[in-house]
């Protein structure tokens, strides 16, 4: 069997925000099996589906093209970033799970496979998963604020504050990874560093207004 090569990224965001790019057609490695160009159409259908904001019809030609193809990891991953989309992580663990195994070294594949495993409460492989993201992609600023609700929920909180960190660091109108911060280094009583961290969040001026006043909020308390 052949497998696809292309990494594709995002279509639409997950949560607390997942990228930008546009998704790419699969390319065939080894050369194209007999039902490689039904794949491909049926994959490059279902994108402009999304386009059209069509999603159950996306959602059907996706499912039609890893019928076709099994190792159509890109179809694989719209397929459970949509399941994702609709809260359904369990089942969108399967997708997911397929297309980070068929493309090692993707560091989006393996982000969204991680959030599904962490949503699902498979902490110990949502850690393993998520800080294999990181290691592939260190700028993937959601891959560090997950890593860090993971650690939390670990126990480990000191993992968590450095993954936090990291992620404010990089994208500074992220607020959620400035909030959970703040928010811990309030728990540790550590108000001035709280004040720090809340007061830079509030510097984006692009965030929605529940953001900042939870920002406010933690300024307030402390």
């Amino acid at each position: 069997m052949y497998r696809f090569c292309s990494a594709v990224l995002l279509v639409a965001a997950l949560g607390c925000g997942s990228g930008d790019a546009k998704p790419s057609a699969p390319v065939a490695k080894d050369g194209p099996s007999i039902y490689f160009r039904e794949s491909s159409a049926a994959y490059e259908q279902g994108v402009a589906a999304l386009r059209r904001k069509e999603i159950e019809r996306a959602d059907q030609l996706f499912a039609k093209a890893t019928k076709l193809d099994r190792d159509n990891h890109a179809a694989w991953f719209q397929s459970g970033v949509l399941l994702a989309q609709r809260g359904r992580w369990q089942k969108a663990l399967g997708p997911l799970g397929r297309a980070s195994e068929l493309v090692r070294g993707n560091a989006v594949y393996s982000f969204h496979y991680g959030r599904a495993l962490l949503e699902t409460g498979e902490l110990g492989a949502a850690l393993k998963v998520l800080g294999r993201s990181v290691e592939d992609d260190p700028e993937q600023y959601q891959a560090h604020y997950f890593y860090g609700i993971a650690s939390e929920r670990a126990g480990d909180f000191r993992s968590a504050a450095v993954a936090w960190s990291e992620s404010a660091r990089l994208e500074p109108c992220f607020p959620p990874a400035f909030i959970r911060l703040a928010q811990l280094y309030e728990r540790w009583q550590f108000r001035a560093r709280a004040m720090v961290v809340a007061e830079k969040g509030l510097e984006c001026q692009r965030e929605v207004a529940h953001s900042r006043w939870k920002l406010w909020a933690i300024c307030g308390r402390v």
